[in-house]
């Protein structure tokens, strides 16, 4: 394993015989939720939860602030591990890293993933009248803002010390989103799954259903109960749907 491999996978996630599903955490989020990943999916699949700068282990480095210099560096550090078959998941801004991943490596020849997964995410192609400006700011907003999102634990949200160290790394991500743009390229050829909330405002299933525009492969929509951050109630369901994808033969 490469120095620079460690860098961005938990070294304790990698087993060189499995399909490696990487996995892009949320705005804000890190690896560690999905550390547990690997019980729920089929013994030939390794979870590699992808560590950001700026956050967990990597909490002294300085966040990214666009997605196409945090892409760049991801195929620089990744492309050479990735000549085997491998998935690719994402939740939130995660499915937008995970997909300009994928772009990313097919620019420089690097093989395709055998799936992309995304999950409470529009389609790159639902345009935005006003997109939502929070990376700047006060806190006490962004804190707000937290609170009716869910996902982040009341605790870290009532605890100011704690709520600062978190929006450190959440404006960054914010900045990244709020300043990306989706480009047209030709379509993937990879199958796309994409997992939508019922009570997602955020992210309505026919919004994901977009993503269906940026595949020529197969594409299947699952809806499940919950809001923004179904995955985490809804876990089983989203391995089991997951592991079902990956063992299916694909063209």
């Amino acid at each position: 394993m490469s120095k620079q491999l460690d860098a961005w996978v938990r070294a304790d996630s990698m087993t060189a015989a499995r399909l490696p599903l990487l996995c892009f955490p949320h705005a804000g989020g890190g690896g560690l939720g999905y550390r547990s990943w690997s019980q729920g999916l089929p013994a030939h699949v390794g979870v590699w939860p992808i560590e950001l700068p700026g956050r967990e282990s990597r909490v002294a480095e300085a966040p990214f602030r666009r997605i196409p210099a945090l892409v760049d560096a991801l195929v620089e550090a990744l492309s050479g591990h990735l000549d085997r078959p491998y998935a690719l998941f994402g939740h939130s801004m995660g499915a937008v890293l995970a997909f300009e991943f994928a772009r990313g490596l097919r620019r420089v020849g690097g093989r395709g993933p055998e799936l992309l997964v995304v999950s409470a995410r529009r389609g790159p192609t639902v345009y935005e009248v006003q997109p939502t400006r929070l990376h700047d700011r006060p806190d006490v907003e962004l804190v707000a803002y937290l609170r009716r999102l869910g996902g982040t634990p009341r605790e870290v949200l009532d605890d100011p010390a704690m709520a600062s160290f978190v929006l450190g790394a959440l404006r960054a991500d914010f900045e990244m989103l709020e300043t990306w743009a989706y480009t047209p390229e030709l379509a993937l050829d990879c199958p796309i799954l994409a997992f939508a909330g019922r009570s997602d405002p955020h992210a309505p299933a026919t919004d994901v259903a977009r993503w269906r525009e940026l595949t020529t492969g197969a594409f299947e929509l699952c809806e499940l109960p919950g809001d923004h951050f179904f995955i985490h109630p809804e876990r089983a369901a989203v391995l089991e749907r997951i592991g079902a994808a990956l063992d299916r033969p694909h063209p």
